[in-house]
């Protein structure tokens, strides 16, 4: 075997916490400019260098990348732990095609593709081939897209992320990225993809000189972003272009499902490039199911009651036939056997006997799972049950990033006493801690969110998620929550400082933006875009989109301003016009005063966004100032006699 391949693949191996965390240490740039969203300046990137050494314990370089917004979204990441484990002996023959292709192939393929259907493997093949390479010193950086995760859905942190790890894991690359870093702040930290690409990653890659080994960049799961087609097609093009144009042998692994957007953007510029594509549908399928058996017989042999199954030598190939070629069936099917191991074969009956007519296997044992968890008949006879269950499933597809118990009872209010033990009973399909009311639980993998949302893979309604119900719930549930927020939501005192000049913001946002209202602020929009609307066809009764309107009217004259001061604290103001313009199109034509309070928001921005960005407080100095403006918040309606504004006496009548 080759070299390449010693290392220890244990499942036991501890996450590192290192550099690539994606959180910015306890210093000022921290506490002023990555959590706060600031519109950095020159000024302020050369204060950087003078001052930040001594506050942070950092060295300037440090300071500067630290400054720079970026994902956690490394292969080691805590949230990607399902995909860290290979068991070791499995999928060598990947692993060796990998290997040839990163070191031996000719620079005409630099850019390798890896295709197959959701749940054969190939999260957890890139994750290992990535551990792999960094224990051999050469993997760049890797950006895992994870679908429901807000910053790892979407590309808008891609390359910031890219070019991040990049100075950490390239000493060569470091300074160029550096320095590319700093020009690229004194415009702002939020730019387009375009210029991200080329200022952070293309730039850098061309200064880097004389460098013979390979860098290799590995991205995961490119059909789970959720960005349109044209940022993806951006982001491609962008890759394609630097592999073409560095001087040293730089290697990116891709891996998707079959994407015809994926296969599109690259063939259309691969002009120079010959694509590398490895396909899991084409390794042979006695390969596959050795490999599912070997995993399947070491789990089992980790069992407290694996005894007992030691009449059953043939069990391993048996289940293994039955994953019809996808580790996720294996991975699922054990966790069920392993959750509660004083009914093994009670389960392993029911696993090998699910069979509903025109189910694949793995929709069949999802099926299963659910029935055997939380039974039908106790669904039919406990109404306030039921309604907490589909709430709950409801949620686990819906969400555009993960929540804890103690945040989904502030959103819409199911009790955590009630929550909790229904999602310690759903722990074979998401991923939930027990005994952390704090800690987001997640789906397990891709295949439950899809099956969920399906009527024809998931047959039972009791179990089926309506999903424009479940986000008029939650879209509601965010209203009401931003109903609740005050002016000053940081408890300032004194509101007209630059968030640059409050040396502790980044804890009082922590302390006074707790996590559900930060969930509110940044995903009501989206939950309004896929809600139902009055008039729709409802698949299930009880729906709250008849209340969304009077709630969005009372919030757009109330509480608009207030909310669009809480993201420039947060950060975030990047989703302002996006979430105003949802408001209007909920409301179409109709409700021609609460579209005129939205609208009159889209331009007070489009005037004064920078000047909020820099102090948020300001929006309401701003607000009062924009020609026109007409509304019914109460912090409007203060008298403000005098408003000091760094050195500036602005005399401002009653609104």
């Amino acid at each position: 075997m080759n070299d390449f391949l010693r290392v220890d693949l244990s499942p036991d191996e501890k996450t590192e916490s290192a550099a690539l965390s994606g959180k910015a240490p306890e210093g000022e740039i921290e506490e002023t400019m990555e959590e706060t969203g600031q519109a950095t300046t020159g000024d302020d990137v050369n204060s950087m260098n003078s001052d930040s050494e001594n506050d942070s314990g950092m060295d300037v370089d440090d300071t500067i990348l630290e400054a720079l917004p970026h994902a956690d979204a490394d292969y080691r990441a805590p949230i990607h732990t399902l995909r860290n484990y290979v068991l070791s002996g499995t999928r060598l023959e990947l692993l060796e095609d990998l290997h040839t292709w990163a070191y031996d192939s000719p620079s005409s393929r630099s850019i390798c593709i890896l295709n197959g259907a959701l749940g054969t493997g190939k999260s957890s093949i890139a994750s290992n081939f990535a551990r792999l390479l960094r224990d051999n010193g050469h993997l760049g950086a890797s950006f895992f897209f994870v679908r429901g995760v807000d910053n790892l859905a979407s590309t808008k942190l891609f390359f910031p992320t890219l070019a991040y790890q990049l100075s950490h894991t390239q000493n060569a690359l470091r300074p160029h990225i550096v320095a590319a870093v700093q020009d690229y702040l004194k415009l702002g930290r939020a730019q387009d993809i375009e210029h991200q690409g080329e200022h952070l990653l293309r730039r850098p890659l061309l200064a880097a000189q004389g460098q013979d080994a390979p860098v290799v960049i590995v991205i995961d799961a490119v059909d789970e972003c959720a960005d349109d087609s044209s940022d993806l097609s951006t982001v491609l093009r962008l890759l394609l272009t630097c592999v073409c144009e560095v001087t040293f042998p730089l290697r990116i692994l891709l891996t998707s499902v079959p994407e015809r957007i994926v296969d599109t953007s690259l063939s259309s510029h691969a002009s120079a490039v010959t694509l590398r594509r490895l396909s899991l549908h084409n390794l042979s399928r006695d390969s596959i199911n050795r490999d599912i058996a070997i995993f399947i017989r070491d789990r089992l042999s980790r069992m407290s009651s694996s005894k007992d199954l030691a009449e059953q030598p043939d069990l391993a190939d048996r289940l293994a036939l039955r994953a019809d070629g996808l580790f996720v069936y294996a991975r699922a099917a054990m966790d069920f056997l392993h959750d509660k191991q004083d009914e093994l074969e009670q389960r392993l009956d029911l696993i090998l006997s699910a069979t509903p007519s025109g189910l694949g296997t793995l929709d069949a044992l999802y099926l299963t799972i659910l029935e055997h968890v939380i039974p039908p008949a106790r669904m039919e006879q406990q109404p306030t049950f039921r309604a907490s269950v589909q709430s709950i499933l409801g949620c686990i597809p819906v969400l555009r990033d993960p929540i804890s118990p103690r945040t989904l009872e502030s959103l819409i209010h199911i009790p955590c006493k009630d929550s909790l033990p229904i999602l310690h009973q759903l722990r074979c399909t998401i991923l939930v801690n027990r005994n952390d009311l704090d800690e987001p639980f997640r789906p397990g993998h891709a295949t439950f969110v899809q099956f969920l949302l399906s009527s024809a893979r998931c047959p039972n309604r009791l179990y089926l998620v309506d999903a424009k119900r479940q986000n008029a719930q939650l879209a509601e549930g965010c209203l009401r929550v931003l109903l609740t927020l005050d002016r000053n939501i940081c408890r300032l005192q004194d509101p007209s400082m630059r968030k640059a000049d409050v040396v502790d913001l980044a804890e009082r946002v922590r302390t006074h933006v707790p996590p559900h209202a930060q969930y509110a602020c940044l995903h009501w929009a989206v939950h309004l875009r896929g809600a139902c609307k009055v008039g729709d066809a409802h698949s299930v009764k009880g729906c709250r989109c008849g209340e969304l309107v009077d709630l969005l009217k009372t919030w757009a004259t109330t509480k608009m301003l207030v909310w669009l001061e809480t993201l420039g604290y947060l950060g975030r103001l990047d989703l302002a016009v996006s979430g105003l313009t949802a408001g209007c199109d909920y409301l179409g034509t109709r409700h021609s005063k609460t579209r005129s309070a939205l609208e009159q928001g889209l331009r007070l921005l489009s005037d004064h966004l920078h000047e909020i960005e820099a102090c948020p407080d300001d929006v309401y100095l701003c607000g009062i100032r924009q020609d026109g403006y007409n509304s019914d918040d109460e912090e409007l309606k203060r008298p403000l006699a005098q408003v000091n504004r760094k050195g500036k006496n602005l005399k401002i009548g009653l609104f």
